[in-house]
């Protein structure tokens, strides 16, 4: 899977309440979906790897 389709198929993944999810797998997935649309792939290596 490319990552721009599981851009799109992570919020449709979180609202859908069928799916299994518990509230708070369904926070940590999205607090990482987030992080990774609001901070450039740069500088989150360069966090990372601090």
């Amino acid at each position: 899977m490319s990552i721009g389709r599981a851009r799109r198929a992570i919020p449709e993944i979180l609202d859908d309440q069928a799916n299994g999810l518990s509230a708070m797998s369904r926070e940590i997935i999205g607090d990482a979906f987030w992080l990774a649309n609001s901070v450039s792939r740069q500088t989150f290596l360069e966090t990372r790897s601090r």
